[in-house]
């Protein structure tokens, strides 16, 4: 029996902890003379497998610990901010929204909340920008600079205000907190980074979108002199890009537009006149292109006075002079944005001569600066010194036009100087002020592919085109086509008026007066971009024209008249196609308010002009005005 229990009680034995077995070792070797070798090696198995079992214990804790810290870790308001915007990338804003509401308020901060600020302004959900922001309040999680900024980035992404009235009203809200919290700041530290005029810049831009330009005014005029919350370059360029907008809005020449207008631009020197003071004195503003661009559009604008001013600053910070003046080193690199304001700006106060000066210097000195909009308002220069009695600019004009072809073939940036179908045109308009139809016929040429030899006197077959690159033959539309049959009517010459109606005959009439696409499926020619809104205007001008140029070559028929030939039949058909167009659109004929700005006939000549030059320099020295802060703006 005692036999028989035996392998349970050794079962049992082995069962027996580790230190039970060090502590049985040790008695024995305590009782006995010495430790046996085999106490010893059951010492050391026990506490090897002791050992074991301890360190697996410790690795399955820390398994389980680590994942419990990584789960941490994911919580932090960096990783939120992570998961929130991969979120609203793929287009998941609303489950962001609901995301960041049921986290933890330990893994929510201002940056987090302001991270779906951020992206609800660029997806247009501008009300639910304001929402967030207030909610981000209602937690405890107050806004700094950084959160005042970030919602006021999102407001000025609304292009139209007029049906925004509340969020309108929480943006002015914003800005009246964003102020509480500058002078809270202020108070304990004057130097806080915390102080910083962007949240002011982008609601002066909110307020200059909503037309609320008094508001803008009384926002401009709290800055301080100087300091963090001052105006800075980017506060200085909304103020003067806010006059040329509120300029552009008024449109008409009466009286109190013109001068509301005159306004603008006298406040726009006022602001000039502040930023270059604090520079000046040291402050830490760089004048640069977009800061010229702005004040060059707000005066230009305004009155003769207010031009010489833009010239002035064009001279000294551009480095551009007029011929017989030494202009400084340019301090501000001339971008093509700038320069096509500078241009605009010539042909706007009647300095034709000098932007086509400019431009000759610039193709001279660096080329790749300019493309075919630059070169446009040389063009259009030449048209309008045509219009006022010089008929020398048409041969000039077609100068400029080839020198335009051959940079594009030649030159490192041929896409951007190619001429466009606006540009043949702006040459047209030269040539037919000018009277000049070789330079007409020579540009048609060039833009069409078409050899004008093939319609004169004389020639057999149908004219044959020259096939070129994509792009490259480029047909006249209405505007195009008028400015040719006026120029052959100008000439006065048989032979060219009858060049012309074969031009004509040969794209066909209808292609030119028809308000759609022809029955053939031959589509009307595209038309300029710039002249689109003015097609109806050129229709008629087509029309009328080639009635009187047919008039000319095909009398009316008597009984002594001799008999037309085939080709004068043809022609008088399309003189009574041209007449039915304008029987017909009688009641669509464009108006003189219609009359599109490069028709319209300049007043005065070119020595008039000089003249009144000269009294507007001294008016502007006696207008100079030297207050420090803007008229509050009227209304």
């Amino acid at each position: 029996m005692i036999r028989n229990a035996r392998p349970a009680i050794v079962a049992v034995t082995r069962r027996i902890s580790a230190p039970q077995v060090r502590e049985r070792a040790a008695s024995t070797a305590v009782t006995s003379d010495g430790p046996s070798s085999s106490n010893l090696s059951v010492l050391r198995e026990a506490e090897t497998s002791y050992k074991e079992r301890q360190q697996r214990k410790h690795e399955r804790v820390a398994a389980v610990n680590g994942d419990n810290k990584q789960e941490k870790r994911l919580l932090k308001p960096h990783v939120l901010s992570g998961r929130l915007t991969k979120l609203c990338e793929e287009g998941k804003l609303d489950e962001a929204v609901e995301m960041l509401k049921n986290m933890p308020l330990d893994a929510q901060n201002v940056s987090v909340w302001s991270t779906l600020v951020a992206h609800a302004g660029r997806q247009n959900r501008f009300q639910l920008a304001y929402q967030l922001h207030t909610e981000m309040k209602r937690r405890g999680i107050k806004p700094d600079m950084r959160a005042y900024a970030t919602l006021m980035a999102a407001f000025t992404k609304v292009t139209d205000w007029s049906t925004r009235g509340k969020l309108l009203e929480n943006a002015h809200k914003a800005y009246k907190n964003y102020v509480e919290y500058t002078d809270l700041v202020k108070s304990r530290n004057p130097n806080s980074p915390e102080l910083s005029v962007i949240p002011i810049n982008a609601y002066l831009t909110v307020l200059s979108k909503a037309g609320q330009w008094q508001q803008m005014f009384d926002v401009y005029n709290a800055l301080d002199d100087d300091g963090p919350l001052s105006p800075g370059p980017i506060t200085y360029t909304i103020m003067l890009k806010s006059f040329a907008a509120r300029s552009q809005q008024q449109r008409g020449d009466d009286p109190d537009t013109q001068a509301a207008r005159a306004r603008n631009a006298s406040d726009a020197r006022l602001v000039w006149r502040q930023m270059v003071k604090r520079v000046e004195n040291g402050a830490d503003i760089v004048i640069d292109s977009q800061i010229v661009d702005a004040v060059v559009q707000a005066l230009a604008h305004g009155r003769p006075a207010d031009q010489v001013v833009a010239f002035d600053i064009i001279r000294d910070y551009v480095g551009l002079a007029k011929p017989g003046e030494t202009a400084p080193h340019a301090s501000v690199e001339l971008s093509r944005v700038l320069l096509s304001d500078i241009l605009w700006l010539c042909n706007v106060a009647k300095k034709h001569r000098l932007c086509i000066h400019w431009v000759q210097q610039i193709m001279e000195r660096d080329p790749t600066l300019l493309d075919h909009g630059h070169m446009e308002h040389a063009l259009a220069a030449f048209g309008q010194l045509g219009a006022m009695g010089s008929l020398t600019e048409a041969p000039r004009a077609l100068q400029m036009l080839e020198w335009m072809l051959e940079q594009e073939v030649t030159g490192p940036h041929g896409q951007q100087i190619r001429p466009t179908l606006s540009t043949y045109t702006l040459v047209l308009v030269a040539c037919w002020r000018g009277k000049d139809w070789d330079s007409t016929l020579r540009t048609f040429e060039l833009m069409s592919g078409y050899r004008g030899e093939d319609f004169a006197d004389g020639a057999t077959g149908t004219p044959q085109m020259k096939q070129r690159s994509k792009g490259r033959n480029i047909m006249p539309d209405a505007a195009a086509m008028s400015c040719i049959v006026r120029a052959a009517l100008a000439s006065g010459e048989p032979e060219d008026m009858r060049q012309c109606v074969r031009i004509v005959r040969h794209f066909g009439l209808q292609k030119f007066i028809s308000p759609a696409d022809d029955a053939d499926g031959w589509a009307r020619p595209r038309n300029a971009q710039q002249f689109k809104k003015d097609t109806n205007f050129y229709a008629h001008k087509t029309a009328s024209a080639l009635v009187e140029l047919i008039d000319e070559l095909v009398p009316k028929k008597t009984d002594e008249s001799p008999r037309l030939s085939a080709e004068e039949r043809e022609w008088a058909a399309m003189r009574s196609e041209a007449r039915n167009f304008l029987k017909t659109q009688k009641h669509h004929r464009p108006g003189p308010e219609a009359t599109p700005a490069l028709e319209e006939h300049p007043l005065g000549s070119e020595a008039g002009l000089a003249a009144t030059d000269d009294a507007v320099a001294w008016e502007r020295i006696s207008r100079e005005q030297k207050t420090s802060k803007p008229r509050s703006y009227l209304h």
